[in-house]
């Protein structure tokens, strides 16, 4: 609860976004432990969320090792905060909305966020139908099919990508395919 209000998530949130390979996957590290920690304590996630979404939406991710940092960690909440937010009988609170929102602009950052992020849509997936909210999440996941058809789509320079690149790709659209 005392970091809500810290310099620390700021700090890793812009270091995440703006530095290099190494310091992105650092702060997001950090950030993955605070995302546990305070899934545990139902009080401190409001305004834990809220200091996260405010920092995310000033985020302006300058490489592509920082889209695929900041994709990674705002997965990892979404897939971290499901079970809490998702739950029969309760609209999603509008925090939940703009995270789920946040994740969709990962998505469309190209295929190593959407890689990254494609985990978070299995945990949502699966709490929806547990909690029995298909019905009210089908926009966010036809919104989310959208942004994933696109960043699977053969990019017209694929041969000239090295071979490592290629089978990523490829490893990118077998698991979307099984997901949907």
């Amino acid at each position: 609860p005392r970091l809500t209000g810290s310099a620390l998530v700021p700090l890793a949130l812009h270091t995440a976004a703006v530095g290099g390979e190494g310091e992105s996957a650092a702060a997001c590290d950090f950030l993955d432990v605070l995302l546990k920690q305070s899934g545990c304590s139902p009080q401190a996630l409001m305004p834990l969320l809220d200091v996260i979404l405010g920092l995310l939406a000033a985020a302006r991710p300058s490489s592509q090792g920082a889209r695929r940092a900041l994709g990674k960690f705002v997965a990892d909440a979404v897939s971290a905060w499901s079970e809490l937010f998702v739950v029969p009988g309760a609209a999603p609170a509008k925090q939940w909305e703009q995270l789920l929102e946040v994740l969709l602009c990962c998505a469309s950052w190209g295929m190593e966020s959407a890689a990254v992020t494609l985990p978070a849509w299995t945990s949502l997936n699966t709490a929806a139908s547990r909690a029995g909210l298909s019905a009210v999440y089908a926009p966010v996941f036809a919104n989310a099919v959208r942004a994933y058809r696109l960043a699977s789509r053969f990019p017209e320079d694929f041969p000239a990508w090295t071979f490592e690149a290629q089978d990523a790709f490829r490893d990118f659209r077998d698991e979307l395919r099984h997901l949907l």
